[in-house]
């Protein structure tokens, strides 16, 4: 579905991802594991248009994404819930999510009811403004307002930093319920225990590299890859 070879990506005279191959086939939970600073945001964001690769390809379902603009992209069916959120403060939380969704310009499942069913919290909120919800609260707008853009995968930016442990269990629940309804996912994470708990397979990056790749049971099993790669 996802392919991504020789892709190297870099800001201003900096290069950062060097020679990155993926694959995400339709149907699975890939984690992008690595440390901070270890290219994963950056792979993401080549991926979506934000920055485009100074060589490589990109495809999606055949069709090549480099030099594509990132709401073309959006509209191809991927949605992206970047690491910082990005949510319009000056807009209250159902706006926010009305926006995304007029934007998508893409009919599906995913309408205000269902993102409300799978994040309760925020049907109660839907008249408080973006900045005013906690950071956990901000994860679960951003990540419906990637769902109600009806995307054929979604691509997941850190899920688990910063959460508490109850809002990380919520959120192993919900990547667990958007996988069972068909929704490929890529998620960039540093958190292994997290990334075992709901995806199939693992690639490692460190220094804008792919490192390792492997089933997400074995990573967590190689005490060494873990301790060279992952460790803090």
């Amino acid at each position: 579905m996802l392919n991504l070879e020789d892709v190297e990506s870099a800001y201003g005279e900096s290069l950062v991802l060097q020679r990155v191959s993926l694959s995400v086939e339709a149907g699975e939970v890939v984690a992008l594991l690595g440390r901070n600073g270890a290219g994963k945001t950056t792979t993401l964001r080549s991926i979506m248009g934000l920055l485009r690769p100074r060589s490589g390809s990109i495809t999606f379902d055949g069709t090549d994404l480099v030099g594509m603009p990132a709401h073309r992209i959006a509209r191809q069916g991927l949605s992206y819930v970047p690491d910082d959120r990005r949510i319009f403060a000056e807009l209250t939380v159902e706006e926010n999510l009305e926006l995304a969704r007029r934007a998508a310009r893409r009919e599906g499942e995913w309408d205000l009811n269902r993102v409300y069913k799978l994040f309760p919290v925020l049907k109660d909120y839907i008249r408080r403004g973006g900045m005013q919800l906690s950071g956990g609260e901000q994860k679960m707008l951003a990540t419906g307002r990637a769902l109600i853009q009806n995307p054929r995968m979604l691509l997941l930016d850190e899920a688990s930093e910063g959460l508490a442990p109850k809002i990380v269990q919520q959120f192993v629940e919900v990547v667990r319920e958007i996988s069972a309804t068909g929704i490929t996912v890529l998620l960039a994470d540093q958190n292994l225990k997290f990334a075992r708990r709901v995806a199939d397979r693992g690639y490692i990056m460190d220094k804008g590299v792919i490192e390792h790749s492997d089933d997400i049971e074995a990573i967590w099993a190689d005490e060494q890859i873990v301790r060279r790669y992952l460790s803090v």
